[in-house]
């Protein structure tokens, strides 16, 4: 499948929009606003990656940007049981008020799919979010501090790195504490990671390293924060207990533990409902419940009681539709860059997610020859520069398998191997 375009809009649009997004005020107009933006929203630039979808319109162009399920294989007649299912019960009333912490139908659903993955919890522990990135941004704002430090993987998802950013909080990579004499610039209050195929790396961290991010988390006395976005799509290998998991079992119940989990089913089920949760000690999830009252009251108890219908029905059945559907489209993707792909270029094999991440000769600059790869390859990726805490690397990029059938995989890695190859020979 390609990405449908309009044809009239080229990427170099692309420094207009962030402009435009920053300065959303008529030419002319600018001096006389009688008001002043806080700190908060100034600190924050145009997502890049969205941007980029929208400057995308073009039906010559095989797209690799977007980190998105395929919509031809959502569930959409479960989905729309699952409507007039909540729509007709009468014992809830799926169209009013409900509590901010979420409905007590899917928050027993919720708690008994933490309990199979290991991790001993109830109700009390689960609160429904909208999709993770909610979870993600309360979290922040119940543990973080203007001027506080947050570790995180390098590189890592651009998303997270965008919400430490608005909070004014300084991003140092768990790398850098490895280097001698060094240390965080300030008070560390959180770690983040995605430890299962990572956004944009598509890798999955060993469990000795999960124990060592716990250690630190819990010497240092910092919240580790777990997204669990694609730890459900795993094509082959063994599956890795979760941080969360791992804690509780060193730690003796969900209660002591430092690290909170963050689910969603935007990648597995469909993420127009907009439903993921937090898991953890009832103390923080009671901390986030409180800020979320102060951001949204609650998320849709319409669309809670279709989740809940999904689960009990068609979830597990659909997460191996994707896992058979996906897993092919990854080897496509794999075995086209072992075919086409130029001496000198290095990419992860991936056992799941959505990603392939790949780097290049550092005088290749992934950021300069994106809109050439588009005009004239006709073929799309995202810079890695993206994703790099400081963007001080521009010789990555990621390539998304999910959203493509096989053979368009092949034609488009196709393209972009050659145009690498000729941007080699530019260079020579």
């Amino acid at each position: 499948m390609r990405t449908t375009l309009k044809n009239s809009i080229r990427l170099e649009d692309n420094q207009q929009l962030a402009h435009l997004s920053a300065n959303s005020v008529p030419k002319g107009e600018k001096n006389h606003i009688p008001f002043s933006f806080s700190q908060q929203s100034n600190n924050l630039g145009p997502n890049a990656i969205r941007d980029l979808l929208r400057l995308l319109e073009r039906p010559d162009v095989i797209s690799f940007a977007g980190g998105i399920p395929d919509p031809t294989l959502f569930p959409r007649n479960a989905v729309r049981a699952a409507s007039e299912c909540a729509l007709t019960q009468d014992s809830i009333d799926a169209l009013q008020y409900g509590a901010t912490i979420g409905t007590p139908m899917l928050r027993e659903r919720l708690a008994h799919l933490m309990r199979s993955k290991g991790i001993d919890c109830n109700e009390d522990n689960i609160l429904v979010t909208c999709g993770s990135q909610q979870a993600l941004d309360l979290a922040v704002r119940v543990f973080v501090n203007s001027g506080d430090s947050i570790l995180v993987d390098n590189p890592t998802y651009l998303g997270a790195l965008q919400t430490f950013k608005s909070q004014n909080a300084h991003v140092t990579p768990f790398s850098n504490l490895a280097q001698k004499n060094a240390s965080p610039p300030s008070k560390i209050a959180m770690g983040y990671c995605i430890p299962d195929f990572a956004n944009p790396t598509g890798l999955c961290l060993p469990q000795e390293q999960r124990l060592d991010l716990i250690t630190q988390a819990k010497a240092n006395g910092y919240v580790l924060l777990e997204d669990a976005a694609y730890a459900n799509l795993r094509y082959e290998g063994d599956d890795i207990p979760s941080l969360l998991a791992l804690d509780c079992h060193h730690s003796g119940s969900i209660e002591k533990a430092n690290t909170l989990y963050c689910g969603t089913f935007s990648k597995t089920l469909v993420p127009g409902l907009r439903i993921g949760w937090a898991c953890g000690p009832s103390s923080i999830i009671a901390k986030m419940a409180r800020m979320k009252e102060c951001s949204d009251i609650l998320s849709s108890p319409l669309n809670q009681q279709i989740v809940s219908y999904l689960l009990d029905n068609i979830y597990e059945s659909h997460l191996e539709k994707l896992r058979t559907v996906y897993s092919l489209r990854r080897l496509a993707m794999l075995d086209a860059l072992d075919q086409f792909m130029p001496s000198g270029v290095q990419w992860n094999s991936v056992q799941g997610g959505m990603f392939v991440w790949l780097s290049f000769p550092d005088g290749l600059n992934t950021d300069k020859i994106l809109t050439r790869a588009v005009d004239d390859a006709k073929v799309a990726y995202v810079p890695g520069s993206h994703f790099i805490p400081d963007q001080s690397a521009h010789h990555h990029l990621r390539l998304s398998f999910c959203m493509n059938a096989e053979n368009t995989i092949k034609e488009g890695v196709q393209r972009l191997s050659n145009f690498i190859t000729s941007e080699f020979g530019r260079q020579t």
